[in-house]
C-alpha cells in the first residue's frame, strides 16, 4: 500500500498518466492502478521496471514509502510487524 503510493506520487509529480505509465511498462492502466491501490503484488524485478519507467532509483521509491510510514529505512521491518492489519 504504502509503496503504491510512493509510485502514484512520483507518476504524478512527473505528469504522467496512469495510460502513459502503463504503455511505459506494457500494462494496463488498470494494473497500474492496482499497484497504486496495494492490490497487486511487485516482484522486485518488476519494481525496478516501474522505477525505470518512472525515470527515478528503486531506492527513492523505497525511501518515499519509509516516509509515508513515518519511519527511518532500518526500522521498516519492525514498523510493518507492529501495524494492524
Amino acid at each position: 500500500m504504502f509503496l503504491g503510493k510512493a509510485i502514484r506520487n512520483t507518476r504524478e509529480r512527473k505528469n504522467l498518466s496512469r495510460e502513459a505509465l502503463a504503455v511505459r511498462l506494457d500494462k494496463s492502466a488498470k494494473w497500474v492502478q492496482r499497484v497504486e491501490l496495494g492490490k497487486q503484488r511487485l516482484a522486485v524485478e518488476t519494481l525496478f521496471e516501474v522505477a525505470a519507467a518512472l525515470e527515478q532509483s528503486p531506492a527513492i521509491l523505497f525511501l518515499a514509502c519509509c516516509q509515508f510510514l513515518n519511519v527511518m529505512p532500518g526500522q521498516v521491518d519492525q514498523t510493518l510487524t507492529e501495524s494492524p492489519r
